[in-house]
């Protein structure tokens, strides 16, 4: 019998064509997750216990963004998303922010923050500037997961190319877990690069 994904320690995800499947390290499903129609941008993903029941565990929703924050572009159009129980109760929103300054450069890196509340609670960054600069053609992706200052775990893509894997480790729990694992199918689903 599978573990339930919100109380592991150590989770796979793999992208799918339409959505993204979570396994534990045995190889065992615990989640399926698939977005609503062919866009990435703008629908929201339902999480379920497998493709075929479909009861659903948790919903990520795409949230409608201020003028500001498409103006600003800190914020890419749809990348806001709140995570929802089958209750209706709200968990938190994970966003996306595109333009960050870095030392004295400004480069375009991605930071992802998980907010309880409208407090950041999380962050998920990029482990490395250099990486990220080349990543799409030498270096999967890693990111390392933050909460006030501490690092609590680590995302990273397990191989360049297809079929694309990626693995979560959470060290503390200080952050729900299911926001976590919401993250992370949000994450491989619509990530398009290596």
């Amino acid at each position: 019998m599978p573990s339930d994904p919100f109380n592991l320690k150590e989770l796979i995800f793999e992208k799918i064509a339409g959505g993204a499947r979570v396994y534990d390290l045995e190889g065992n499903l615990l989640l399926y997750a698939e977005r609503e129609g062919i866009s990435k941008l703008g629908k929201s993903i339902h999480v379920y216990p497998s493709k075929h029941v479909k009861r659903e565990i948790l919903t990520l929703k795409p949230l409608q963004k201020s003028l500001k924050e498409v103006i600003d572009l800190r914020m890419p159009v749809g990348l806001n998303f709140e995570v929802v129980e089958p209750s209706g109760e709200s968990l938190g929103v994970i966003r996306q922010t595109s333009v960050r300054e870095r030392k004295l450069t400004k480069v375009v890196i991605d930071e992802w923050l998980i907010e309880v509340n409208g407090e950041v609670v999380a962050k998920l960054e990029e482990v490395s500037l250099v990486r990220h600069l080349i990543r799409s053609y030498f270096f999967p992706c890693k990111y390392q997961i933050v909460s006030k200052g501490e690092v609590i775990g680590s995302f990273e893509q397990l191989r360049k190319f297809t079929p694309f894997r990626y693995r979560m480790k959470i060290d503390i729990q200080k952050v729900s877990t299911k926001l976590l694992v919401a993250w992370g199918i949000l994450y491989s689903i619509l990530s398009v690069r290596f």
